[in-house]
């Protein structure tokens, strides 16, 4: 067996340092590389190239969001076209669009205005009307909880008995009221 070579058993210590080629782990090293090959380079176009990707990325997103913006932005308006063609069909005339109103809440004790916007004051007759438009699948139903918030949240804003749910998808009108509500009592808390 010669001096310095390898060929089976415990590596010997200072085998990892040693230059020139490695019986024990091949040529290539225990990586599979030729370590000849690798070179230290500078990280500064690894680091350029995925600052470009990165911004690449937010820019398409971007531009994807605003175009998602647009798409809904036209959609919407659409929808308001078709429901007030809806209403005039139906007799009701447009006095007012995105009509504005507020809702007065003490919150700790301390008052607060909140504002909030309706798409159409409408009319029909003598009856003024708080009309809002619902275009998608689900929010024209009463059935959806955050519209019928919303319309609570209308009649007080507006002070009207009555809002109207125009549901474009469906293209029909909901009158909607409140029931007059329950006389509540408030059970004592202990019992004497």
């Amino acid at each position: 067996m010669a001096a310095g070579r390898v060929t089976g058993g415990p590596r010997p210590a200072g085998a990892f340092a040693r230059r020139g080629p490695a019986v024990f782990w091949g040529a290539r090293g225990a990586a599979g590389y030729d370590r000849s090959t690798v070179t230290a380079s500078s990280p500064w176009p690894l680091l350029a190239a995925v600052a470009v990707g990165f911004l690449a990325a937010v820019f398409v997103l971007r531009a994807l969001r605003r175009a998602r913006a647009r798409g809904r932005l036209r959609r919407g308006k659409r929808a308001e076209r078709l429901a007030e063609r809806l209403l005039r069909r139906h007799g009701f005339v447009v006095l007012e669009r995105e009509v504005e109103g507020r809702v007065e809440l003490f919150v700790d004790g301390c008052p607060a205005t909140f504002r909030v916007r309706a798409d159409a004051l409408v009319a029909r007759g003598s009856e003024v009307y708080v009309a809002e438009f619902k275009a998608g699948e689900v929010a024209g139903r009463l059935s959806h909880r955050a519209t019928r918030r919303q319309l609570v949240e209308y009649m007080v804003a507006f002070d009207v008995d009555h809002v109207l749910l125009v549901d474009v998808a469906r293209r029909s009108i909901r009158e909607v009221a409140l029931a007059r509500p329950p006389q509540w009592t408030r059970a004592p808390l202990f019992e004497p």
